[in-house]
């Protein structure tokens, strides 16, 4: 039984606490540090950890309640760099690397799939969280080194022609190859059709593909994002834009194509300035988007859609409709009134707190999945601004920084195609 005051323990321990406090001693006598006894803080881990090393850029936004990962792949290229007599290149092979990965990937663990623009390419892989890395060495194994099938190449020309077929004489088809010409150059390679044409998806080869793969799909030329229940990513340097993006045209124009049909597409496309900022230019088309498709709709339109879309030399703000010919031109007109009433005046404060929050949940419904927030995140990193902080950048707008976004917003393009109705 010990006695109080007596020693515990071994003579062995007895020694070792002894030592150590006549060290500490003697090291505070002579001035010499004491080593810290807190555990370092923990390192984050390399982007190599994540299988994301190589990319031009890369960013890891962790949510630990999320429930799955997602990871997307932007690439720089799309159908403008199809060459000349193989239109479609990009639409085809992208199709046939999706079906390649449907072969490769368990569909209940994974899935990829992608987007094909004319100036960028997007593959995105929506995984469980215990099967996303052996998913993503799978899909990049296949992005940067796999070899094109045969089988599934011809499996998706296939399908590509019988949509093709389907789609031919489609006055809407018609609209968007005029549009395009409208927001691009017209005869340039960015408006050319993103699927091809019967004629050209017919002479692609697995050679031409393959070179294309080779030029085109390439690690160090594209961004990254991954996003969901991860480990926090590397801190990332602060962003600097590669490259000013100027004013998409300075001149407006209208144009006017007669087609006997029983409805008028409308496009009304404004230049948004260099150097605006994204999320305000963003909450400018949600609010023309609730103004214009209002609930219930109006009973003389079809669709409307708002846009941002980035075109060859800038980013421009994009309203398409579809109207019945009789309306069109009270829609033609209300599109450009409802621009101008936002840049004339601010929202009174108390209304534009009700609208802001309309726009936040909008998004935030939105980003609640994590393939859709992963390639917003990439779409950032391509235009050189580093991921956004939403919430924040939605919080500091405010109803002079709005009006000031509308009314710096340059001078339209209309486009109008459907029937002429003015009496002759």
């Amino acid at each position: 039984m010990r006695r109080p005051g007596q020693a515990t323990g071994s003579p062995r321990v007895r020694t070792a606490v002894g030592h150590a406090v006549l060290w500490g001693g003697l090291l505070a006598m002579t001035g010499a540090p004491i080593l810290s006894q807190t555990a370092p803080a923990p390192v984050a881990p390399t982007m190599s950890a994540f299988g994301l090393e190589g990319f031009a850029d890369a960013a890891v936004r962790s949510h630990n309640d999320g429930t799955m990962v997602a990871l997307s792949v932007r690439f720089p290229t799309g159908s403008a760099d199809d060459p000349v007599g193989a239109e479609g290149t990009a639409w085809l092979l992208a199709r046939t690397l999706i079906a390649q990965a449907d072969e490769l990937l368990d569909p209940a663990d994974a899935v990829l799939t992608v987007e094909v623009d004319r100036g960028h390419t997007t593959f995105s892989l929506l995984a469980v969280p215990n099967a996303w890395h052996s998913a993503w060495d799978r899909v990049a194994d296949l992005l940067f080194r796999g070899q094109i099938q045969p089988d599934a190449l011809e499996r998706q020309r296939a399908r590509l022609q019988g949509r093709l077929v389907f789609e031919a004489g489609s006055p809407a088809m018609d609209f968007r190859r005029e549009a395009a010409s409208v927001l691009g150059d017209p005869g340039s390679e960015w408006a050319r059709p993103v699927r091809g044409t019967l004629a050209s998806v017919d002479s692609l080869d697995i050679e031409g593909l393959s070179a294309w793969k080779g030029r085109h799909l390439r690690r160090d030329q594209a961004v990254a994002a991954l996003v969901g229940p991860v480990p926090d990513g590397p801190v990332r340097p602060n962003d600097i834009p590669r490259g000013t993006v100027a004013q998409a045209w300075y001149l407006g124009d209208r144009t006017l194509l007669d087609r006997e049909v029983t409805s008028t597409w409308i496009t009304v496309a404004y230049p948004v300035p260099a150097g605006t900022s994204q999320t305000a230019v963003e909450m400018v088309a949600h609010l023309i988007d609730e103004e214009l498709d209002p609930v219930p709709p109006s009973p003389d339109r079809f669709n409307v859609d708002v846009r941002l879309e980035q075109v060859p030399r800038g980013v421009v703000l994009v309203v398409d409709v579809s109207v019945l010919p009789e309306a069109a031109d009270r829609w033609e007109e209300r599109i450009q009134d409802v621009v101008s009433g936002l840049a004339e005046e601010p929202i009174p404060n108390d209304f534009f707190q009700w609208r802001r929050r309309r726009f936040r949940t909008s998004l935030l419904l939105g980003e609640s999945r994590p393939e859709v927030e992963a390639a917003r995140t990439a779409a950032d990193l391509a235009r050189g601004v580093g991921p956004r902080d939403l919430l924040k950048d939605i919080w500091e707008l405010n109803a002079h920084t709005v009006q000031e976004t509308a009314g710096a917003l340059g001078e339209p393009r209309v486009l109008r195609l459907g029937p002429d109705l003015v009496p002759r």
